[in-house]
Formats: C-alpha cells, sequence, structure tokens
C-alpha cells in the first residue's frame, strides 16, 4: 500500500481520523476529520502523481458517525466524482471555497443483500423528520478527478412536464448520500451502466430533508443534465447494461414496480403484489447486465422476495453495434463532457461509446461489448487543478493563494511587494497536449512587519 505523508498536507491538522476515498487512478484522494466531531464534516484533500504532495479540493465534505464520507466515483466514466458538502455560517458565499461541508465516503456505495426483518429496516421504516442541524447541505460534481468542483444542473421541468419554479441564482440539484441511507437511496452508479447516475433529494438552494420535498432524479449523461425520473423517494437498480432501470417506492408501502427500458425517457409500473409490501431494496447480479433483479422487503413482521425477471417483456436483441448512428442501427455514439467547451473532453482525451438509443425497442444481452474509442486533446484549465497553497471555489477554475502557511514567504519580500508562485499542476491522469499552459501566479507579500505564521525563506528564489 502507498504510504501517504502527512506532513505533506496544506495545513496542519489535528488528526482524529482519515479515509482514504480513492487510489484507482493514479493518485490518492483523501478525507481529513481535523476533529470538529459536532458538524460531521472533513477536508477532502488529493495527491500529485507520487502520492506525497497533497492540495485541499473541498472542505467539510459531509462524513457520517460511523466514517462514511459521502464522497462517490461516477464508475463508468474515468475522473468524475460526486460529492456533498455543508456550508458552515462563517463562509463567504461570494466567492472562495464558501459552501462548506460534507464527508468522505467508500468510492464505490455497494448496495448489500441484507436479509432482515428486525432493527435495520425498521430504522428504515422510522418516520422521517428535518435535519436536526441548521446547517445547509449541497451536491457538488467534479469532472476532473476533485481539481475543481460545480453544482449539479436542476432540471427544468418536473416529472410531470411541469415547470419547476426556482431562485435563478441559487437554483441546483441536491442529492442525499451515503450517510443518510437509512431514510433514502443515495446517488448511485455502477461500471457497464455508461454515463447513467440516480438519485434522490430536491431542487433547491440546498437539499432537503422531508419525505414530500424528496423525489427521485436521473441523468444519462454523466451527471451534466438531470430529469425528475418520478416524485417520491425510490430505491432503484440497473440491468442491461444500463438499458433497464428497475426501481420501486421505499419510503411508503406500495404494490407497483416501475421500469424504463429507454434510460428514463418513459416509465411503465405493475402490479407486485395485490397486498403492499414495504421494499427494503432491489438487487441484480454484479455487472449490472442481466435483467433479473430480486427486489425484497417485508409484509407485516413476515420478509418477502420477489424475482423480476424482464425478459418476459419479448424485447429483441439490438442490432447494428457497429453502424452506431446510422438510421439501420439501434445503437449512437455518445462523448461524456463537463459542458464547458465544444471539443467535448474530460481528463484531457475524448471518449467516444457506443450506447442503445433512447427510442430503439431492445435489449443489449449480457453479452453486450461495448465499443469506445479515444483520442487526446488540447489542453484548457479545466485539465489543471491547484497546487499546494492554493484553492479553487465551487464553480471556478482559478486558483487563488489559499494563505494557510504552506508557502514560505521568500527572502524577496524584504524588498519587493510580491513574488510568483506556481499555483496549478496538471491533474493526475490527465492527457491532453499543448494548449492552454499555466503561468506563475503574482502573490502579494505580506504587509511589514510579518504576520504571525510567515517566515521568508533563505537563500531561495520563489518557490515554483
Amino acid at each position: 500500500m502507498r504510504r501517504i505523508h502527512l506532513r505533506q498536507l496544506p495545513t496542519e491538522i489535528d488528526e482524529k481520523s482519515y479515509t482514504v476515498l480513492d487510489t484507482s487512478e493514479g493518485l490518492v484522494m483523501l478525507h481529513v476529520n481535523h476533529g470538529a466531531k459536532e458538524a460531521r464534516v472533513g477536508n477532502v484533500y488529493i495527491s500529485d502523481d507520487k502520492g506525497y504532495r497533497f492540495t485541499l479540493s473541498l472542505p467539510n465534505n459531509v462524513r457520517g458517525t460511523n466514517g462514511d464520507c459521502e464522497f462517490d466515483k461516477v464508475l463508468s466514466l474515468e475522473g468524475v466524482y460526486m460529492a456533498n458538502y455543508k456550508e458552515t455560517k462563517s463562509s463567504d458565499t461570494s466567492g472562495g471555497v464558501d459552501d462548506k461541508t460534507k464527508a468522505c465516503a467508500e468510492l464505490h456505495v455497494e448496495r448489500r443483500l441484507v436479509f432482515c426483518v428486525g432493527a435495520q429496516v425498521d430504522k428504515r421504516r422510522a418516520p422521517k423528520s428535518k435535519a436536526k442541524e441548521e446547517s445547509v447541505i449541497r451536491t457538488v460534481i467534479s469532472f476532473d478527478k476533485g481539481g475543481a468542483w460545480s453544482y449539479l444542473k436542476p432540471p427544468r421541468v418536473d416529472s410531470t412536464g411541469k415547470q419547476i419554479e426556482c431562485p435563478v441564482d441559487k437554483c441546483w440539484l441536491h442529492l442525499h448520500g451515503i450517510t443518510n441511507f437509512h431514510n433514502y437511496a443515495p446517488f448511485y452508479s455502477t461500471e457497464n451502466a455508461i454515463g447513467i447516475i440516480m438519485g434522490t433529494g430536491n431542487v433547491g438552494t440546498s437539499l432537503r430533508f422531508e419525505p414530500d420535498q424528496t423525489n427521485t432524479y436521473l441523468s444519462r449523461n454523466g451527471g451534466l443534465t438531470w430529469i425528475e425520473a418520478h416524485k417520491g423517494a425510490f430505491i432503484y437498480e440497473y440491468g442491461d447494461h444500463g438499458g433497464l432501470v428497475v426501481m420501486a417506492d421505499d419510503v411508503r408501502k406500495t404494490k407497483l414496480v416501475v421500469f424504463s427500458w429507454n434510460e428514463g425517457q418513459s416509465w411503465y409500473d405493475f402490479e407486485l403484489s395485490s397486498m403492499p409490501v414495504e421494499v427494503d431494496n432491489i438487487v441484480t447480479e454484479p455487472n449490472a447486465t442481466s435483467t433479473k433483479f430480486l427486489l425484497y422487503g417485508t409484509r407485516g413482521d413476515t420478509g418477502v422476495m420477489y424475482h423480476l425477471d424482464f425478459e418476459s417483456l419479448g424485447q429483441p436483441l439490438c442490432k447494428g453495434v457497429w453502424a452506431s448512428d446510422s438510421v439501420s442501427s439501434d445503437y449512437e455514439t455518445w462523448i461524456p463532457s463537463d459542458g464547458k467547451n465544444t471539443e467535448k473532453c474530460l481528463m484531457g482525451k475524448q471518449v467516444t461509446y457506443t450506447r442503445r438509443k433512447q427510442t430503439s425497442e431492445c435489449f443489449n444481452g449480457e453479452k453486450f461489448e461495448r465499443p469506445v474509442s479515444r483520442k487526446n486533446c488540447e489542453c484548457t484549465q479545466e485539465d489543471f487543478e491547484c497546487e499546494v497553497g492554493f484553492t479553487r471555489p465551487v464553480g471556478s477554475t482559478e486558483c487563488r493563494f489559499a494563505d494557510d502557511g504552506s508557502i514560505k514567504i521568500p527572502l524577496s519580500c524584504a524588498r519587493n511587494d510580491h513574488f510568483f508562485a506556481n499555483g496549478y499542476r496538471k491533474v493526475v491522469g490527465d492527457t491532453c497536449e499543448g494548449g492552454w499552459q499555466p503561468q506563475q501566479v503574482s502573490v502579494a507579500c505580506p504587509a511589514k512587519p510579518m504576520s504571525k505564521g510567515h517566515s521568508w525563506s533563505k537563500g531561495r528564489a520563489p518557490l515554483g
């Protein structure tokens, strides 16, 4: 296991606990609890390619009492992560790292098939209540391994076609994470359902916890845009490589199962039972390639389980995978994007996936192999993250001097009013070529006399 040098974090820590969030793509993502137990938050730091020098990625990431963090990798796409963070009362919402909150979590939120009718199920059935804290929780997404974060774009209309009313300047989509799993299903992705993410939450200025404010949402383009899939909170699972989505109400007793074979464009339901069931979960095999599911829950004091087989729909196998985008093919090509450039690049490359058209009435089949092609892109500012000593606010790519003591003030400040430092470094694993290249950032020297905590480094050139 790679050794983590905590002395290279950009701040001295009162180390209560920390969690390694991810090491899957060449860097280390680390969540550190700095001791604010009552706040249930910690900071997320990301390393350089050696796993040695850490820079602040997201402050106040939501953390549960058992160490789970609301930080999750979108498993079907490289470099895409989602997280929840908590805004503190003292934060500056005009800029900088303002909405501070939330914690880190196991990268992959795996649903566990738990056959229980006791306390755990009863806990999920307990009446929902408003958040005990008055803090503000918001959901953010990163398309470059935590280098920059932005809010989720809200759908314009709800699942009934009615326009969603929301303040223009403070209108985002917010989704529940793993720490509230006993009430609502967390945001969820799986490797073979390319670009598909689902979650339960609400549109507004921040995350709500009341059942009547919570709905179910879906994205089929890697989190770039979202739709309201259904009113109310549902539990969900994918099958047929993402070509089939199955869900059921897990907050109220239900007789129905709801499904979509066209990635949320239309939904169908059927009666599961003549008597209502309290649904606990829906699961399928780990690769999400099958059209068979298990739904389990309780009816009164009795545990129940249903086997759902969607092969009975009689859908034919899709055709034309190697002729995608043609009229005769059931498939199309799709390129993930953060929506900021026309070249549609993530992590310095343009990746083209083949996926079934939404309107094609067919199944991929368990043996489906998805064609993928890649080519490198020109560099943009989105391909770079902040160096140690610099931070960027949510929704921005500009790295600003943090003045957190991690950069020693050079000796030249004795005679100059500014110095230069490297404010950017390339995101680990990013393969972009040419294009935008960072220049050193001009940093104002501290006022004389030197403020406490600053020291001039003797005989050194400006840090670069």
